[in-house]
């Protein structure tokens, strides 16, 4: 099964920028790697809120 992704083009202030390279490197995951976990425990986490 492949996952399909949607090509998004934003703007991140650069503190917030050093910050997801720095978690990716230390993670050792790419920077779209990182963005998708960070946003996948957010989302779950903001769905158990909802469910509770």
């Amino acid at each position: 099964m492949t996952t399909q992704y949607a090509q998004v083009k934003f703007r991140v202030v650069p503190v917030n920028h050093e910050w997801l390279k720095e978690q990716a490197k230390k993670n050792r995951r790419s920077l779209t790697a990182e963005l998708n976990f960070i946003l996948d425990e957010k989302r779950k986490a903001d769905e158990q809120v909802k469910t509770a």
